[in-house]
């Protein structure tokens, strides 16, 4: 699948935003922060071919940094492609690309601002690190963020309401590609159609562009329906496992 290629590399560097690279082959590469050691995005290993030694030395990398080794492959049933090992799925992160009309917001209440200066990153930091749960990691996210938004063809969006900031995405152009990452709204907004209003967003920009758009969301957080209304179509998965002890 050619797109598959061109969606695994934008979304791959977004993560190295992020996250620092160590290759173990050709097989398995490893993304990771040690600042946010548990975050599962932006920790991974990443299963290009199914190897157990690889795999296997790249759990033992993780843990020596005290990371959870969150293991992403594109194989269901890991355990009995590897020859009996014992590792437990987590999630499941589906990958769906825009296919339908434009969309455009129509909630008057509701505005989508292009973050346009360094000067206006703190707005989208407070509104992503508190929509995603992650304050105590907020130092981090600002020096990677402001690092990101000065030498990436990164598009921060920050969804208003009545002039407060409510909602934030990012848009990182790689390959051709868009990819919609860092969707969030703060808990006491949603349901509002802010979400919404922010996805029209990124397909009006990303159609004025010729740019194909995609978007990543997890199982556990019932979101592909959202995507689904939206004109998102599910393309593939990658699956998640951790292994025991």
């Amino acid at each position: 699948m050619k797109c598959y290629y061109s969606i695994e590399s934008n979304e791959l560097c977004f993560i190295e935003l992020f996250s620092s690279k160590y290759v173990i082959d050709d097989k398995v590469v490893v993304y990771y922060n040690e600042v946010m050691h548990d975050d599962d995005f932006f920790n991974r290993i990443y299963v290009k071919e199914l190897d157990i030694n690889s795999i296997n030395e790249a759990i033992d990398k993780v843990r020596s940094r005290g990371i959870i080794p969150f293991i992403y492959s594109i194989h269901k049933n890991l355990n009995h492609r590897c020859g009996g090992c014992n590792y437990n799925y987590y999630d499941e992160l589906a990958t769906l690309i825009y296919r339908g009309p434009d969309r455009r917001n129509t909630i008057e209440s509701i505005r989508v601002d292009v973050v346009s200066c360094i000067d206006e990153l703190d707005g989208w930091i407070d509104v992503f690190t508190t929509s995603f749960s992650i304050r105590n990691y907020i130092d981090e996210v600002s020096k990677r963020i402001i690092t990101a938004y000065r030498g990436a063809r990164l598009r921060l969006g920050l969804a208003l309401e009545d002039g407060i900031p409510v909602g934030c995405s990012a848009l990182l152009v790689h390959d051709n590609t868009a990819g919609l990452y860092c969707l969030g709204v703060l808990k006491e907004h949603r349901r509002r159609g802010i979400a919404t209003a922010l996805i029209s967003h990124a397909i009006d920009y990303a159609l004025s562009q010729g740019y194909t758009l995609i978007v990543q969301t997890y199982k556990r957080d019932r979101l592909e329906s959202l995507y689904s209304k939206s004109g998102f179509e599910h393309i593939y998965s990658k699956y998640i496992y951790l292994p025991d002890g």
